[in-house]
Formats: C-alpha cells, sequence, structure tokens
C-alpha cells in the first residue's frame, strides 16, 4: 500500500455509503460510525495505545488496548506500523461495526502518527493514508497524548432493521432515521398497542396514523418522516390546515389516495395524493347510522382496510361496516352487544375488534379481543370468508392462563391463507397458518430494542403491521415508538428457524392446604382485620354494624344497633352507616370507614363509638383500605393522593405513590407500611418508610402482556419475614411476593375442587402465620409449607 508522507490531512471517513433504496431490495449494507483515539506516551514516544467507541458512546466500551508497532514497515523502511482490528458494540444491533485500524510511526521522528482504516478485511487502498496529530488532548495524569477519528464503518443490512424513529424517545420531529419522533403521552402509549396505525403505499413509503400527535406521517423508503397533515381538530381542506382527532387506521389504494380512521371524530377521513383531506363517511356524532356515507353513524372507528373490490371494510369495537364504491355505508357482519358468536356474518358477535386485513381474495381477517380483565380474557383471529361466513382462525385463553397469544395488535394478509401477527405480549412476529398453528417469523421474544437477523432481533409491544409489495413487512413497535423493517424470506423460512416464544405463567407455590373457617352467622369479611386477641373484626355493611368473629365461629355484634344512622356513644346503641374497612390497633381499638356518614369512627376496647374524623380528605369511593402505623396513628389509603396519617386528630400526607392509583395498604410488624398501587399500569408494589421515601418490591406491565397481575389488586397483608400477599381480583387468586421480588400463585380457582368460581377481597395474616382469605360470604384458611 502507499506509504504516509505527501498525503492530505483531513477526516477520515470510509466512503461507502450507498444509493437510497427501498428496504426489502438487493442491497450491500448501511454504516455506522465509529471514533477511534490513538494514545501516545510523552515520555516513550514508541508506546502507543488504540481506543473505539460507537458515536457518542463511552470510551470504556472496549477500553484502551496497546498496539506494539511490529507488523511492519513501510517498503522504504521509514515507517513502522501496528495493526486491530476493533469489533464496536452498536446501539440497537445485535452485531457490532468491525474496523480495521493500522497505525503508522515515522522511525526517524517518533511523534509523527498516520493512520489507515479499512472494513474489515477489505483493501487499505481505499482509504489512503492520513496523518493524524496527536493534539485532541492529554490524560488526566498528563502522561499521555491523543488524537482522535471519527470513521464511517460498513454494516451489513440486517433482515430486521429499524427504518424511522429513535427508540425510546416520544415526540412529533420530522427526520430521517433515528432523527424522526412518533409517539406520546409514554404512560399510556406504552400499553396501547395501536398507537402507530401502519398502511404501505405503492410507492414504496409507509403511512403512519400518529394517534397521540394527532397526525398522519409518512414513513420514505430511505427512512425519511415527513408530516402529511397534523392537529387536533375536525377540519377537511388542504392536508396543511386539515385537522384529526386521534387518527387510529390509515389504508392506502393503488392511486395513493389514504383513507384514516379518525376514531374521536367518528369519521373515515380520505387524503388524496395531491394533498386534499376530506370526508367520505361519518357525521361525525356518536350514532349508529346505515345509509349514504355523508348521513351514515359511524362510532370511533379503529382500523380500516380496502378490499379487492374496491370496498372500503371499517372496523368499530363489536361491527364491521362497509362503505361501497358508490358510496353507501352498510353493516357487514356484527353488531351492537358484545358477544363471541360465528356463522353467518349477519348474526355473528364480537366483543372487542382490534385491527383487520383482507387478502387478494376477498378473505376478511379480524383481531378479536376480550380485554375486560379476568379469567375470561382471549385473544382471537376471526375469519369471513367470502361465502359471508364467519368462523374462528385461532382462539387463545390469556397469556395468564396459559394462552399462546399475548393481545395481538396487528394483522397483515401473508399471501398463502395464512397472516402475520404482533404477538405483542410476547414481543414476537408470527404468522398464523389457515390451519391454525402459530410460526415464529421474527424476535427472541425477550423484550427490547435489537436490530439483527430474525432469531436475534428484540421487540417491544409490537403492534400494527403493514406488508409491502416487495415483501416487507413493517412493524409499528410501539413502547419503542419506531418503525421496524423486517425482510422476509422468498419461500418462507425453514420450520423451527425462529423459536416460537411463550409464557408459562408465574409458579405455584407448593405444599399449600385451604379449608373453610367455621362461620355460624353473617359475617362480612370484605375489608376484616385481626384483634391482637385472635378475633376477626369486620364491617357490616349491608346490616350497619361491625361484627366480631370467633375461632369457633361465633359471630357477635361488637357495636352498632343496626339501624342506620349516625350515632356515637355505648356499643348497642352506637349507629353506622354502611361501614366498610376496618383497622385494628396494638390496644384493641378498632377504627371504622363509616361510608354512609363519610366518617372514620372507634370503637374502644370496652365498646364505646366515638368519632375521631368526621369528613373524609377525598371522595368515599377513593378510599382504598386502613392501617395503623407502629404509633397508633391510623393511615387512611386514598388511590389518587397516597396515605394519609390521622395523628392527634390532625390529617397529613405520610406518602405518595407513582405511578398508578393506591389499590391497598398494610403495615408489617416492625411498623412499615406497604402498599399496592394496582389500578393502573404498570403495577407497582412496595413499602414506604418513615420519612416516606418508596422502594419498589415488583413491578408488572398488564396482565394480557404477560404480567403477573391484573389490574385489579384489592388488598395486601405482609408476613412477619416481609412476604408481601396480594388479592388479584380479576385474575380470581392470592399472589406471594417475596423480599427479592419473586412471584408466585398461592391459590386459585384451581385450589378448591367443585367451586366454579373463586372471588378473593381481603387477606390477612394470622398469628400462626397463616392466610385468611375472605369471598364475600366465606372465609378459607390457607396454610402455607
Amino acid at each position: 500500500m502507499p506509504g504516509p508522507g505527501g498525503l492530505m490531512a483531513g477526516v477520515l471517513a470510509v466512503l461507502f455509503a450507498l444509493a437510497a433504496v427501498a428496504p426489502g431490495a438487493a442491497q450491500e449494507g448501511d454504516t455506522a460510525t465509529v471514533e477511534v483515539r490513538v494514545w501516545q506516551d510523552v515520555g516513550n514516544e514508541l508506546d502507543i495505545y488504540v481506543s473505539a467507541r460507537p458515536a457518542g458512546g463511552s470510551w470504556r466500551t472496549l477500553g484502551t488496548i496497546p498496539l506494539p508497532l511490529d507488523d511492519g514497515t513501510s517498503s522504504s523502511g521509514r515507517f513502522q506500523y501496528g495493526d486491530i482490528s476493533l469489533d464496536v458494540p452498536l446501539l440497537g444491533r445485535a452485531d457490532p461495526a468491525t474496523v480495521e485500524v493500522r497505525v503508522w510511526q515515522d522511525v526517524g521522528d517518533s511523534s509523527s502518527i498516520f493512520i489507515s482504516a479499512r472494513p474489515a478485511e477489505g483493501d487499505w487502498r481505499i482509504l489512503g493514508t492520513i496523518p493524524l496529530p496527536l493534539d485532541d488532548g492529554v490524560s488526566s495524569s498528563g502522561r499521555f497524548r491523543y488524537g482522535n477519528i471519527s470513521l464511517d464503518v460498513p454494516v451489513p443490512r440486517r433482515p430486521v432493521s429499524t427504518l424511522a424513529g429513535s427508540a425510546g424517545s416520544l415526540g412529533s420531529s420530522d427526520g430521517q432515521g433515528d432523527g424522526a419522533r412518533f409517539g406520546a403521552h409514554a404512560v399510556f402509549s406504552q400499553h396501547r398497542p395501536w398507537a402507530l396505525g401502519l398502511a404501505a403505499a405503492p410507492d414504496g413509503s409507509v403511512v403512519v396514523a400518529d394517534y397521540y400527535n394527532d397526525a398522519i406521517r409518512r414513513v420514505g423508503p430511505d427512512g425519511t418522516v415527513t408530516t402529511i397533515a397534523a392537529g387536533r381538530g375536525d377540519r377537511d381542506g388542504e392536508a396543511e390546515d386539515a385537522r384529526f382527532y386521534h387518527p387510529r387506521g390509515v389504508a392506502v389504494d393503488g392511486r395513493g389516495t389514504i383513507y384514516v380512521a379518525d376514531e374521536r371524530n367518528h369519521r373515515i377521513r380520505a387524503i388524496t395524493a395531491d394533498g386534499v383531506v376530506s370526508t367520505v363517511a361519518g357525521t361525525g356524532r356518536w350514532e349508529y347510522v346505515d345509509g349514504p356515507a355523508e348521513e351514515a353513524g359511524i362510532i370511533n372507528p379503529r382500523g380500516v382496510a380496502l378490499g379487492p373490490l374496491g370496498d372500503l371494510y371499517i372496523i368499530e369495537a363489536t361491527r364491521i361496516r362497509r362503505l361501497s364504491p358508490a358510496g353507501q355505508v352498510s353493516t357487514f357482519a356484527g353488531g351492537e352487544r358484545n358477544g363471541y358468536q360465528d356463522g353467518w356474518r349477519e348474526n355473528a358477535e364480537f366483543f372487542s375488534l382490534q385491527a383487520i386485513a383482507i387478502d387478494d381474495d376477498g378473505n376478511i381477517f379480524v383481531i378479536d379481543i376480550n380485554d375486560r380483565g379476568g379469567l375470561e380474557e382471549y385473544s382471537a383471529v376471526r375469519l369471513i370468508d367470502t361465502t359471508g361466513t364467519v368462523q374462528t382462525v385461532l382462539r387463545s385463553d390469556g397469556l395468564n392462563s396459559g394462552g399462546s397469544l399475548g393481545y395481538p395488535a396487528g394483522i397483515a394478509p401473508a399471501g398463502d391463507g395464512g397472516v402475520y401477527l404482533s404477538n405483542t405480549g410476547l414481543h414476537q412476529i408470527v404468522r398464523l397458518t389457515r390451519a391454525g398453528d402459530l410460526e415464529a417469523v421474527a424476535g427472541t421474544g425477550e423484550k427490547g430494542w435489537l436490530d439483527g437477523t430474525r432469531g436475534e432481533a428484540r421487540f417491544n409491544l409490537p403492534g400494527p403491521l403493514a406488508l409491502s409489495s416487495d415483501g416487507v413487512l413493517f412493524v409499528a413497535d410501539q413502547a419503542t415508538t419506531v418503525v421496524r423493517a423486517v425482510e422476509l424470506a422468498r419461500g418462507g423460512l425453514p420450520a423451527g428457524a425462529v423459536p416460537l416464544a411463550t409464557y408459562e405463567g408465574p409458579p405455584r407455590a407448593v405444599g399449600v392446604t385451604v379449608t373453610a373457617l367455621p362461620q355460624l352467622d353473617t359475617f362480612n369479611s370484605d375489608g376484616f382485620a385481626l384483634s391482637p386477641d385472635g378475633y376477626l373484626i369486620g364491617p357490616g355493611s349491608f346490616l350497619n354494624d361491625v361484627r366480631r368473629l370467633a375461632p369457633d365461629g361465633t359471630v357477635t355484634v361488637l357495636a352498632g344497633d343496626g339501624e342506620r344512622g349516625f350515632l356515637d356513644g355505648p356499643a348497642e346503641e352506637a349507629r353506622f352507616s354502611n361501614p366498610s374497612y376496618v383497622a385494628v390497633d396494638a390496644d384493641g381499638n378498632v377504627y371504622v370507614l363509616d361510608g354512609g356518614n363519610e366518617a372514620i369512627r372507634r370503637i374502644a376496647p370496652d365498646g364505646h363509638v366515638t368519632t375521631v374524623l368526621d369528613w373524609l380528605p377525598t371522595g368515599l369511593f377513593s378510599i382504598t383500605g386502613l392501617a395503623v402505623d407502629a404509633n397508633g396513628n391510623l393511615l387512611i389509603g386514598d388511590e389518587s393522593n397516597g396515605v394519609w396519617r390521622l395523628e392527634d386528630g390532625q390529617l397529613s400526607i405520610a406518602a405518595r405513590v407513582q405511578p398508578g392509583w393506591l389499590s391497598a395498604i398494610d403495615v408489617d410488624a416492625s411498623g412499615r407500611l406497604h402498599y399496592a398501587a394496582g389500578r393502573s399500569f404498570p403495577v407497582t408494589i412496595g413499602s414506604i418508610s418513615e420519612v416516606g421515601s418508596v422502594t419498589v418490591l415488583v413491578e408488572a406491565g398488564p396482565g394480557h402482556y404477560g404480567g403477573a397481575f391484573s389490574g385489579w389488586l384489592r388488598d395486601i397483608a405482609v408476613a412477619s419475614d416481609g412476604t408481601v400477599y396480594a388479592v388479584d381480583l380479576d385474575y380470581q387468586r392470592v399472589m406471594s411476593i417475596s423480599p427479592d421480588g419473586d412471584v408466585a400463585i398461592v391459590v386459585d380457582i384451581q385450589s378448591f375442587p367443585g367451586v366454579t368460581r373463586f372471588d378473593p377481597h381481603a387477606v390477612l395474616v394470622t398469628l400462626e402465620g397463616d392466610l385468611l382469605v375472605s369471598e364475600f360470604n366465606r372465609i378459607w384458611r390457607v396454610t402455607l409449607p
């Protein structure tokens, strides 16, 4: 190769960038920027070191590597050199950028350094050799000086790549590749896997319905993002003046016209190729009306798809509507009621339609979800064939019940009678065959963001899909708010090429026994507590009293005469109105949330009733429980404000919990407050110190995405060893969370042979270390191993 002398100084750049072509076309690769630093010992100029990092990354990525200049000399003998190959990890890619670097030193002038570089096993002559002044800085010790250089290193294009957007960065800015931004409202969009609707356009671009930005965007073949129309409102006209309100789904016809399901405006909009926006169906009112498009009522359209004859199919929650080329809107399938029924399309029922796709033969595929929580959750792919018959291709129970589908949110025809699905909760792209079998297409099933081969790529709640005419499957990767491209192999993938992701669910505790607690009279155990002498105290909500349950099953009235009212005094004369929670302090005082009177009452050990707070700091229905701290102060759980402390008659905030809404509280034997925030996602369970610092024990996403919990944790109890027991009402089970955050099922419906439903409402830990788990009309003793 040529020697270093006489070459122009400048910034070294590996000029391998290729002309932009459509994703999926034959390409050799892209480039990634790598930064190299050459160090020289000031006291011994023959002592050379090399560092490298991805652009803007940390120099600690590879460390600092000694480079002996003993690999050879130039033909003139003037220069000696050393070679090194650097594999630099790149953000979001499974494979590194590999660059080979040669550092030259003038034998006669050891301060004179030159550098050459090439892609792995490339040709040194492509770039030549340039001088590298070591004048960019010195080490903190002053011993070494260094010079930096930036290299654009070729990297092969991977079958799964990120087309546009920056992983984890929200916004609405246009730009190329990772310079663009999508999405907003991070807390919500991570759990709404339709926040970016997709459709492939005939020009090779991808149209994006950017739901939370109220925008329609376009991603070009080179990853350049432009905004077609944006802004919240309800206005037709030129694209720059038009307004949308949460556009959710898009479709593009052969002329480039974009059809938009404008969800909150209850309209179907069209954007022509020359940028004119018009309403093609819907009055903008919440109404269900068939008829001429301009008179038809459409309710919260969720998605659109074009049929082979030019019909536009629209999904609402439980109906599929059809807009004909002649401008007539009709109900194609489904009805007003949530349900699940196959058969003739007009008699069929759907529970909650999420996505729609139509193949070239006119077969219509939809994703139908029961997302109401509990054991009834399911995900189904249903087909309306060309005869108008609705049939289920695959129905899966929720992930927490052993299902194979995790709330899929994207669907695209595979061209062979099957469909591609985004298996959202399992973070994988799959193919569903016409026979109902699932095959993995891309993604390890491990949550994350990583480009690479189909077997090493990672997704994070993948959502809507769109398939281009040249075989590229575009994916809206929801939690990272990026658009990904999956290049599909011609002829399909070999069987088992990518392992199918599965979810086994939480483990079950072993050695647990369950027995019914004797109960000789009515005792409401919803919101019960344990007294120091081992009696159960429960609020008689509809009996307007507070009751005590003895170990032998005897039930007695602790206070209240059974008449609704608001009266302090002796136990037999006092009156309550729908008491709902109780807590007991170490002295045996019983605190009662008197719901109908919106007050806190106290029952002394002698039965005398007094009012300690005659108003509530928040609405009655925001109260989620009572507890007593180590100092004998009453704690009041408030789902939206956190935990209140009642001390000497004064209320103050003891702790706030973020994120999530507080759903239960308890205090352990040491006096530490524990909480569950379980009425929103992510579900969190943790503890709060006396000074208000929060320690999160476990955090989980929605159960239908494979999280351990539903959205309704009704109660918690803390054992002496720090284990937290949580009542999951929707999933009808009691869970344990160890101090290390390990989650297991303690009891569920399988623990009760012959029982058709298990509705746990409250839990507490007995003095012996057992659990008492209450349903509305019975209590179970759960003996732990």
